[in-house]
């Protein structure tokens, strides 16, 4: 969620920690999980997803 439109945004850009909600999820129910690019994108749909997919490897991941 973006800062100041609230709209979508590319992950690390916006408002929610994603790293404290993760890291109090029970690892054990989780059997999959999804990366999406909601229709707001910084640049394109693909730049947007693949710079969220890079940030979730290097921040996120580790809790999963």
């Amino acid at each position: 969620m973006d800062k100041v439109t609230r709209d979508y945004t590319e992950l690390g850009n916006g408002s929610i920690n994603y790293a404290a909600m993760l890291s109090n999820i029970d690892q054990d129910a989780l059997q999959y999980y999804y990366i999406e690019q909601g229709s707001n994108f910084a640049q394109n749909s693909m730049k947007s997803i693949a710079d969220s997919a890079e940030f979730f490897k290097k921040n996120l991941k580790q809790y999963l």
